[in-house]
């Protein structure tokens, strides 16, 4: 009989990478929320491996475990489409919480609602054969439930048609987990359910990445490069370790007080080297880019740092932006201190700078509440779009703006940048990445 341990094994290594990677982010509601969804999927996987390897204390301890690794999945991604919708959390969404900790303790003890699967023994395989009943429906119900609560959520954005372009996947994602669970006895010991969570998760991480949350270079940080090193390495010496030992002990019988020790060496060799070769090859494919913006930005800091002058910094921010986003255009609005923002220095001194943001406008009250930079094609979907005056609305297709960045001091908006078109006879594959440009406290 086939063993499936290693799709485990790999979905729960999946999940690892992106949870140490996530750990030494910048922690946002989204971040956080992604976190406590990996941590859940953690423990259901987890417990899921460990049942298969029929670990210490017994099995059936890491299949209600796993279990409740399962039935915690579903809240942990209602937070996350809650704060990802922009909704306040409530009290009384709790009680999702409250149901699956009280359903699956009461299972644990009574063992009355699903039992765990019985084991039989191939070989020295393992095969699991889940027997599932009607009362099953006291667990899974309660995740349908909050799965529907979710897709009730998506449904009050769906004017939103930017949040709902980008959160309908999610929906998808979680749907196919669901359904993954409940095809579990039709796949008679396959492990659909951990492939189902895998996928969900691989949604999960490209929607927070196309909503700019994160960058690549917080996957392909020096620390995972060596998990990746460290894994590949594991996988290739584990089955020609002890071959190549009783290689070395029969071919060179001087060395063979030494076989370990040469193996173990060779293992840390080849873990150098994979290391080496996949940073080169994720610099290369994913954040070359990214680090010649983090440079550049670094300049910026120095010389905001040395400088007092206004049209000094204004222009050094000028010189960052066209250098990496390679914007046509550029102005730049700071608030005069009666709440608007006029434009007072712009990419070319040929530029038309004649113009105010109005300080009430729902487009600058957006940019008060966030701290990441707002595409207008995104923008014009919006609710807030929509109570624009529409001389505002005028004003910025003649300028012909695509782009605004948020200049934030401590939470104060202090500015504003407009972006146009970008240059396409530069890169055009620039991505722009939340968390705008914190802009130097003025006096």
């Amino acid at each position: 009989m086939r063993s499936y341990v290693f799709i485990s094994v790999t979905a729960l290594y999946f999940y690892m990478f992106l949870m140490l990677a996530f750990l030494s982010a910048k922690k946002s509601k989204l971040v956080r929320d992604f976190i406590a969804v990996l941590g859940s999927m953690i423990l259901w996987t987890g417990g899921s491996l460990l049942m298969r390897l029929t670990a210490w204390p017994s099995y059936q301890v890491w299949f209600h475990l796993s279990l409740l690794g399962i039935a915690l999945v579903p809240y942990t991604f209602f937070c996350f489409i809650r704060d990802f919708c922009g909704h306040s959390p409530r009290s009384s969404h709790r009680m999702w919480l409250f149901l699956i900790l009280a359903v699956n303790i009461y299972n644990m003890a009574t063992r009355h609602l699903l039992e765990a699967p019985e084991i039989t023994w191939i070989g020295s395989n393992a095969f699991f054969v889940y027997h599932m009943t009607w009362r099953v429906v006291a667990i899974y119900g309660i995740c349908f439930l909050v799965v529907i609560h979710s897709a009730v959520i998506i449904w009050s954005c769906r004017k939103n048609k930017s949040v709902c372009s980008k959160v309908v996947p999610l929906l998808s994602g979680i749907l196919l987990l669901f359904a993954g669970n409940m095809a579990v006895p039709v796949f008679n010991g396959f492990p659909i359910d951990i492939l189902a969570g895998a996928v969900n998760a691989g949604v999960m991480f490209y929607t927070l990445y196309s909503r700019h949350v994160f960058k690549m270079t917080l996957l392909f940080s020096r620390g995972n490069c060596y998990i990746i090193a460290m894994a590949i390495s594991a996988l290739a010496f584990y089955n020609i370790a002890q071959t190549l030992e009783q290689l070395i002990r029969t071919s060179v019988p001087m060395l063979a007080p030494f076989s370990v020790m040469i193996v173990a060496t060779l293992t840390m060799l080849a873990t150098m080297l994979i290391y080496t070769v996949a940073k080169g090859f994720f610099d290369k494919l994913f954040i070359k880019e990214e680090v010649s913006q983090t440079e550049r930005l670094s300049e910026y800091t120095s010389l905001v740092s040395q400088s007092l002058r206004l049209n000094e910094i204004l222009q050094g921010l000028v010189s960052v932006i066209t250098d990496t986003l390679h914007a046509k255009k550029i102005y730049i609005c700071i608030n005069d201190g009666q709440g608007n923002y006029p434009a007072v220095f712009s990419s070319s001194p040929l530029d038309d700078k004649n113009f105010i943001l109005n300080g009430s406008s729902p487009l600058v009250g957006w940019l008060k509440n966030h701290d990441t930079c707002l595409l207008l094609r995104d923008f014009k979907r919006t609710v807030e779009y929509k109570s624009m005056w529409e001389e505002e609305k005028s004003q910025l297709e003649n300028l012909k703006i695509e782009c605004l960045l948020p200049l934030k001091d401590g939470d104060d908006l202090a500015g504003l940048v407009l972006l146009g078109g970008k240059d396409k006879k530069k890169q055009t594959a620039v991505r722009l990445h939340g968390g705008g440009y914190h802009f130097p406290q003025l006096h």
